[in-house]
């Protein structure tokens, strides 16, 4: 699958990063166990993912936005909740990653572009339908707001994972 945006994690080290998300993951064996299973809710995990080769993918539980610490607006989260998925390379230690939404996502963004061409082919022979144009355009526009938003919640779930296990390592360190 074509990723869009790669993301890497400045200042930290690559074991910790890969114990944060490796600890903050519920780990599936299958994709398609894994596809299924990325509603579920778990307690004190944020992720669900499944390790294939040289590369770790990763999306978000449907829970883990309460773990964020803002609800979100009429939480889309339940069930219509847009799927951000995250793949690791195990070979860049895990320092960066790449980001794409889901595959229902993007046949919707197609569709609007595909409407959004064939309205503004309608207008440049009649030059009427200003009304169905404005409309496709408004839904474009939602539907790439929410895939940005949801891209801004896992990432903030990424570094909260990492700020988590660093902040165990402290106080075991501590306790030591």
């Amino acid at each position: 699958m074509f990723y869009f945006k790669t993301i890497t994690i400045p200042n930290t080290s690559p074991e910790l990063i890969e114990r944060a998300i490796r600890s903050y993951t519920v780990t599936r064996s299958s994709y398609f166990d894994f596809l299924i299973t990325a509603g579920e809710d778990h307690d004190k995990k944020f992720f669900t993912g499944i390790e294939r080769g040289d590369i770790f993918l990763i999306t978000r539980l449907t829970n883990s936005d309460r773990l964020v610490g803002k609800k979100i607006i009429n939480s889309w989260s339940k069930g219509g909740r847009t799927k951000i998925f995250v793949r690791f390379k195990k070979n860049n230690g895990f320092t960066t990653y790449q980001v794409r939404p889901g595959f229902s996502s993007i046949v919707l963004l197609c569709f609007f572009f595909f409407w959004l061409v064939i309205v503004a082919r309608a207008l440049s022979v009649s030059g009427s339908d200003f009304d169905l144009l404005f409309i496709i355009l408004i839904l474009l526009t939602v539907k790439t707001v929410i895939i940005l938003k949801e891209i801004q919640i896992t990432r903030k779930l990424i570094n909260k994972a990492i700020q988590r296990t660093l902040d165990d390592d402290m106080l075991s360190s501590n306790i030591l």
